[in-house]
């Protein structure tokens, strides 16, 4: 990834990571942003993800690590919603304290925390679309009843 895509890349994460965390009523939380360059090490348990998310809830405090080369595949709608999916585990992360994935020890299965990002994921970026498209809708009807 050459260096003005690999800027510009990061540029759009860092907008769309401070719009999101807005419309999720998350702006008290620490989050920071792990751009992986090179793509995600073989020798990480979240290799082959295009991203993860580490949370410390106690401290409202998280980490977004990003596997940037396999995210630029991605078309921006696409890589929207995969940064909204990971603001899902931000918000369900607590709800696996005191348990540890397969890799740390005591087995549990990710799958259903997956599952509820991913629909919830899903219902919030067509509610926040909704809503767009209902506010477009009642400025045009505004200016047809009130032509300057």
């Amino acid at each position: 990834m050459i260096d003005s895509d690999y800027d510009t890349l990061k540029e759009r994460i860092h907008t769309l990571i401070q719009e999101w965390k807005e419309r999720l009523w998350l702006r008290h939380w620490s989050i920071d942003i792990t751009y992986e360059r090179n793509g995600i090490s073989p020798e990480s348990h979240t290799y082959g993800a295009v991203a993860s998310t580490h949370t410390l809830w106690e401290y409202m405090s998280a980490t977004i690590t990003i596997d940037m080369p396999r995210f630029s595949l991605y078309s921006p709608e696409e890589q929207e919603e995969i940064l909204v999916h990971e603001f899902m585990h931000v918000m369900v992360g607590e709800m696996r304290d005191g348990m540890q994935c397969e890799h740390g020890g005591e087995r549990w299965n990710m799958k259903h925390e997956e599952r509820v990002c991913t629909l919830l994921t899903h219902a919030i970026i067509d509610l926040y679309g909704q809503g767009e498209r209902e506010k477009k809708e009642e400025k045009k009807e505004k200016e047809h009843e009130n032509p300057i």
